[in-house]
């Protein structure tokens, strides 16, 4: 693909963040992140036409891009791991283990907000960089500029993947039900509560979890713990299909760092 191709690519990645910047759904966290792995296919487009300061620049900030889908992906991971563990307890009925896995969900929610958050001042410090620059040399446009800004609204996307698992988790593609929060999953399960919280930075908002005490053994109950452990299992479904989407861009990045490197030794 050409440069012009691939350029066309980031406009319409920049449409995709900003059409869905309202939505904290898996879904259109899901759709970005293709939308970012499609762009980083065709970086090679967009590297042979930078300049040697830009490729240089992109290489520094690959490293910071590469760690922060890495951490993205393991911890998604982790929480599909403790999600799995929550339904398992709820068809055993151990409420204690349950309690346990759910609250290991939020720290590692917390955490990777934490994360991913961190890679905000070191764009922002990127950011006035570039600009200064560009101001120097009226000349810094194309593909070296473009690719600038697939790493801007690359981190834009991994943020918001991390606060769909974080806050409010759609269910599975395929499955009938509507979006449902993990803690409805939770509380369907067990009727006590907990509060945590994945706090923006500019906002106090927070996840409810429902933890502990598990239900009765009539019927609606029994039915409600049932319809608890699809929804659990729809959103291990849900963070997996995430975490797949990670490993792709994360593979897309490598390649697209080997080739800036072989370009600068060439």
């Amino acid at each position: 693909m050409e440069c012009y191709g691939a350029e066309q690519l980031v406009c319409r990645l920049r449409q995709h963040v900003v059409a869905s910047s309202s939505s904290s759904s898996a879904a259109a966290a899901a759709g970005a992140l293709e939308a970012v792995a499609r762009v980083y296919e065709h970086a090679e487009a967009l590297a042979v036409s930078a300049r040697a300061e830009q490729v240089e620049d992109e290489l520094e900030a690959s490293v910071a891009l590469l760690d922060a889908c890495a951490a993205a992906r393991d911890a998604l991971g982790a929480m599909r791991a403790c999600a799995a563990e929550v339904e398992a307890a709820a068809r055993r009925g151990d409420g204690a283990a349950a309690d346990a896995a759910a609250r290991a969900y939020a720290r590692l929610a917390r955490r990777a907000c934490a994360d991913v958050r961190r890679q905000q001042p070191h764009q922002q410090r990127r950011r006035r960089s570039e600009s200064s620059r560009r101001r120097d040399d009226q000349q810094a446009v194309g593909g070296g500029q473009s690719l600038q800004e697939a790493r801007r609204l690359t981190v834009v996307v991994l943020e918001r993947v991390v606060a769909a698992v974080s806050r409010r988790v759609g269910a599975a593609p395929g499955t009938r039900r509507p979006e449902s929060g993990w803690s409805t999953c939770v509380a369907r399960a067990f009727r006590r509560s907990a509060r945590v919280a994945c706090e923006d930075a500019d906002a106090d908002e927070a996840a409810t979890v429902s933890l502990t005490s598990l239900p009765s053994k009539d019927s609606r109950d029994g039915e409600a713990a049932l319809r608890a452990q699809r929804e659990l299992r729809a959103l291990g479904d849900t963070i997996q299909q995430l975490e797949d989407g990670l490993e792709l861009l994360f593979r897309r990045l490598v390649q697209c760092r080997v080739f800036l490197l072989n370009m600068r030794s060439s």
